[in-house]
């Protein structure tokens, strides 16, 4: 029996609602309580990858995200260098955390073409490009045939090929003089790329490079 007025009572965050009953007295039933369900978190499962890949991890289960990388979305974007354990958590209705673990195997490897056109219907042969696999930093030089250097960067960039295989290196040269930026003429030049692997083993690369205009 309920010998006082109900009083509804909204309660914003979160959406949830409950009636207070004043001057209480009837103990013939039961006390229960009704409460907002926890989310189910899920996430992808474990994976490996070579050194240099990219690779999706997804979560779903929630309406919020919250990534040990600082991302918020459902799915990221993740490329370790080192065998990596992340984790998502959901902070709707009580707190869930899920955990994936992406295992890197080290494959090394370098390669420049010795060939390159500005005309190229083919993205990754239109500028030229560093290709490989686990490259953690570089230094990449082009001299002309008189010794001068043409081009030179230490810009790192890592993207996936235009075939979607890894990887591409720097932001790729497009055939002009890097401090006046004038178009250079088709030529042979040489190069020199150094730098270090993931695991930190150095490597040491030259070679002749023809551009064709």
């Amino acid at each position: 029996m309920v010998t006082n007025a109900e009083n509804l009572i909204d309660n914003f965050s979160p959406s949830l609602s409950s009636i207070q009953k004043l001057g209480w007295d009837e103990y013939g039933y039961t006390p229960f309580a009704l409460g907002k369900p926890a989310s189910t978190l899920w996430v992808s499962n474990d994976t490996t990858i070579i050194a240099g890949d990219i690779v999706d991890l997804v979560s779903s289960g929630a309406p919020a995200y919250y990534w040990s990388t600082g991302e918020t979305g459902s799915i990221i974007e993740v490329g370790p260098v080192d065998t990596t354990t992340y984790f998502v958590f959901s902070d709707a209705g009580c707190t869930d955390t899920a955990f994936v673990t992406v295992n890197v195997l080290i494959e090394n490897s370098i390669y420049i073409p010795n060939v390159f056109s500005l005309t190229s219907s083919y993205l990754d042969n239109k500028d030229l490009f560093v290709f490989g696999i686990g490259i953690k930093d570089i230094e990449f030089t082009i001299y002309d045939r008189w010794g001068e250097i043409v081009y030179q960067t230490k810009d790192v960039v890592r993207s996936l090929r235009d075939d979607d295989k890894c990887c591409t290196y720097t932001v790729g040269w497009d055939g002009k003089h890097y401090k006046s930026g004038k178009q250079l003429n088709s030529a042979v030049f040489a190069y020199v790329a150094k730098g270090n692997y993931a695991d930190d083993e150095p490597f040491y690369e030259t070679g002749n490079i023809t551009l064709i205009k």
